[in-house]
């Protein structure tokens, strides 16, 4: 930070600052005071208990249930939210709210119009198509370990930062401060 003041600025609060966090009354911007979706004659909702945030929505068998919202991922144009399931999967939540107009859509209904997505289809958000150790987390934390065991079908993800951060792009600021500490004539270009 010290070195790269403007960039640090520049970063906080961008997407990459907020691409997700553990779920909070600082991460979460979302209306969660009793929010509801109607949606083929279901009531989805979208609640507090506490400080924590929960949903009531269709799970994996189809019935009503309500989960809790571990984490955000992202937070302008769309903020999702993510669960916890069985063997360390984290799923993304079909609710998402829209930060752009301030209210909550099923995004399944806005991606995928012309499909009945239902809890039997792959594409519904229990199943693997809306997995985040898989699919999103290598772009919203930063050096990402999906820890994926192929004999158990379960996940042990890790990562070092929560978002974003300069190493996610820009490698280890171990490397940088190597290169840094070098004579100017003696820096290649190729880490930096």
């Amino acid at each position: 930070i010290e070195c790269h003041k403007k960039e640090y600025e520049d970063w906080t609060g961008s997407d990459y600052d907020l691409a997700m966090d553990t779920a909070s009354a600082m991460s979460v911007i979302g209306d969660f005071a009793n929010a509801e979706i109607k949606r083929n004659g279901q009531i989805h909702k979208a609640y507090k208990k506490g400080d924590e945030f929960f949903v009531w929505t269709d799970g994996s068998e189809g019935q009503m249930q309500e989960y809790q919202v571990k984490y955000s991922c992202g937070h302008y144009p769309l903020q999702q939210y993510l669960v916890e399931l069985e063997e360390g999967r984290l799923q993304t939540l079909a609710s998402t709210w829209n930060s752009l107009d301030s209210n909550w859509y099923y995004m399944a209904d806005s991606v995928y119009k012309d499909m009945s997505v239902n809890h039997e289809n792959w594409l519904h958000w229990t199943k693997q198509s809306q997995n985040w150790n898989s699919i999103c987390a290598d772009c919203h934390s930063t050096n990402l370990q999906m820890g994926y065991d192929i004999e158990k079908n379960s996940y042990h993800t890790t990562y070092s930062e929560i978002d974003m951060i300069c190493e996610a792009c820009h490698g280890p600021a171990s490397e940088h401060l190597k290169w840094a500490d070098k004579p100017i004539y003696l820096r290649s270009s190729a880490v930096n």
